[in-house]
């Protein structure tokens, strides 16, 4: 398993979740999927609420917007189960703080934390979840949410599955986002606005617009191979833009759009890391294999590891994992 970047991948992930998290539907693919995760979140905690006599604990670990947490939260509402405690943690502070602006999730304790080693006691929560998080931070990930579970309680996640549909998906936005970044389409249009602004010789304009007309001739291809998908868009935004700034170059400062370049390759940069990240992280079957022995060292049974398919059953979307400790 791989373990996370901790110098880069925070800030990465922070730009996400702080943009309003749009990327929560882009994380997961399309609503039909989210809807498929809502449902099955919501099947493994209706009973454990509909049957509960004591309090719950829950931790929802690596958490972005508490999506899981949520789904939590309304079905222990409609169960009339009215004695659970949230607990939500992610490395990303902006995450964090997104899930709790949640209106069901107001009363959650949230903290920031690396999924590596949680600042909790051992043993304190009746379940542990995660969503697309554990397997950032590799087997550390996994033994650090076994050690949180409570004599009792259980561990439930859904993790990526390697060569599923939203690693496929992953792989091809971070081709997309790869070609942007070494076409050099950013650098050759600043190049060209800078040198028409300032009006440089009409020779020297006309060989850096061949440089930047090649490096959008590249990027294009790249989006007409790509199947529809968040960096196609997202790339072919920017092209949109950077089209409209040239057609009416005048009307912009070059200061403006000097900072406004350097903002879209950090955002370009930032979302690469991402899809790499996803990419790296989701689990083979030697992986799983080596999770579930993992489990059996650490005192777990009723353990169980299978693929989640698509609703219409024709891909692998993710490993659906579970266990509960003696």
């Amino acid at each position: 398993m791989q373990d996370h970047n901790d110098h880069v991948e925070p800030a990465a992930w922070s730009e996400y979740w702080d943009d309003g998290a749009r990327g929560a539907a882009q994380a997961l693919g399309n609503a039909g999927l989210a809807d498929q995760l809502n449902e099955f979140w919501a099947d493994v905690f209706r009973p454990v609420f509909q049957n509960a006599s004591t309090p719950i604990r829950l931790l929802d670990a690596a958490c972005g917007t508490g999506i899981v947490a949520s789904t939590a939260s309304r079905t222990a509402q409609t169960a009339s189960f009215k004695n659970l405690e949230i607990y939500l943690t992610d490395y990303a502070p902006g995450a964090v703080s997104a899930a709790l602006q949640k209106p069901d999730l107001m009363m959650a304790c949230g903290f920031v934390a690396d999924a590596q080693k949680f600042p909790v006691d051992e043993g304190v929560f009746d379940l542990v979840v995660s969503q697309f998080g554990l397997e950032y931070a590799g087997m550390e990930g996994f033994g650090s949410a076994m050690d949180a579970v409570a004599r009792g309680g259980s561990l439930h996640c859904v993790s990526h599955i390697k060569g599923g549909e939203i690693e496929r998906e992953c792989a091809q936005n971070l081709g997309v986002l790869e070609t942007a970044q070494s076409s050099k389409l950013l650098k050759q249009f600043i190049a060209l606005f800078l040198a028409i602004h300032a009006g440089r010789p009409e020779r020297q304009v006309a060989g850096l617009a061949r440089k930047a007309t090649k490096a959008s001739a590249d990027v294009q291809k790249a989006l007409h191979l790509a199947k529809p998908g968040g960096a196609r868009d997202h790339v072919a935004r920017l092209l949109n833009d950077m089209q409209r700034i040239m057609n009416n170059i005048r009307n912009f400062v070059p200061s403006d759009i000097e900072a406004w370049v350097a903002g879209q390759a950090d955002s370009l940069e930032a979302y690469r890391i991402r899809m790499h990240s996803m990419v790296m992280a989701a689990l083979d079957e030697e992986a799983i294999a080596q999770l579930a022995d993992e489990f059996e060292q650490r005192d777990f049974v009723d353990i169980g590891v299978k693929p989640m398919v698509n609703q219409r059953g024709q891909s692998r979307i993710a490993w659906i994992v579970s266990a509960r400790r003696k």
